[in-house]
C-alpha cells in the first residue's frame, strides 16, 4: 500500500513540475512574440498613466531589441530615477544608433557632470547642437533658453536664441511658438515690439493645442 501511495504522490509531483514548466515555457514563447515596437507601445500607455515602473519594464525591453525610440525612453527614464551612469549608458547606445534627441539628454548630463568622471559642457553643448542640426525640435527649445539665459557655460547670446527658438516655432513646436509670441508682444531678444507677430504665432500655438486636444478624445 505505501509503495502506491509514494509511487502516487510521484506521479501527482511530476505532473504538477511539468505543467509548471509547460506554463513558464508558454509565457516566454508569448513574451518573444512581441516585438519591440509592441514593447514601446506598451511603454507608452503606462507612461501616460504615470505608471512608471510598468514604463520601464517595457521601455526596457524595447532598447534591448535595439529599438531605437524604446531606448531614449529607457535612458529617460533612468535619468529621471537618478540612475545616471545606466542613463548614460543608454544615451550613448540610442547616440550610436542615430535616435533623434539621444544628443540632447547626454549633453545636458555631460554638462550637469551626471553619470560621467567630470563635467564637460562643451562636449554637452556639441552634442545639444547636433541634435538641434538634425532637426530635434526639444533640442532647438533647449538651445534657445541656454542662450538666453546664459546656461551650460555659454555666454548670453539674444540674436542666437531668437534664431533656435524661431526654427523651433516654424517646425510646429507648441511651447515655441507660445514663447515667440511673448518675445513678439513685449519685444524680448532684441526685437522691437511686434503685435501682428506676436497674433501669428499665438494663433499658430492655439491651433496646434486644439488638434491635440482633439487627438486625445
Amino acid at each position: 500500500m505505501k509503495m502506491k501511495m509514494d509511487s502516487w504522490k510521484k506521479g501527482l509531483v511530476f505532473f504538477f513540475s511539468t505543467s509548471l514548466l509547460v506554463l513558464v515555457t508558454t509565457k516566454s514563447i508569448l513574451a518573444q512574440s512581441i516585438t519591440p515596437e509592441e514593447h514601446y507601445k506598451k511603454g507608452m500607455e503606462a507612461y501616460q498613466t504615470t505608471d512608471m515602473a510598468g514604463a520601464t519594464q517595457e521601455f526596457r525591453l524595447a532598447a534591448e531589441a535595439n529599438y531605437g525610440p524604446g531606448m531614449l525612453m529607457y535612458a529617460d527614464l533612468l535619468d529621471r530615477a537618478e540612475d545616471d551612469a545606466l542613463a548614460v549608458e543608454w544615451y550613448k547606445k540610442a547616440l550610436a544608433n542615430k535616435v533623434p534627441g539621444a544628443g540632447l539628454g547626454l549633453g545636458r548630463m555631460m554638462c550637469d557632470g551626471e553619470g560621467v568622471a567630470k563635467p564637460d559642457c562643451a562636449e554637452g553643448i556639441r552634442l545639444v547642437t547636433d541634435s538641434a542640426q538634425s532637426g530635434h525640435l526639444p533640442a532647438m527649445m533647449l538651445l534657445a533658453r541656454i542662450y538666453r539665459n546664459g546656461e551650460m557655460e555659454v555666454k548670453p547670446d539674444p540674436a542666437i536664441s531668437l534664431e533656435w527658438l524661431t526654427k523651433a516655432a516654424e517646425g510646429g513646436y507648441q511651447s515655441a511658438m507660445t514663447e515667440l509670441a511673448h518675445v513678439y508682444k513685449d519685444g524680448l531678444l532684441g526685437v522691437a515690439p511686434n503685435p501682428k507677430e506676436a497674433q501669428r504665432w499665438k494663433e499658430a500655438a492655439d491651433k496646434i493645442k486644439t488638434k491635440l486636444k482633439e487627438a486625445t478624445r
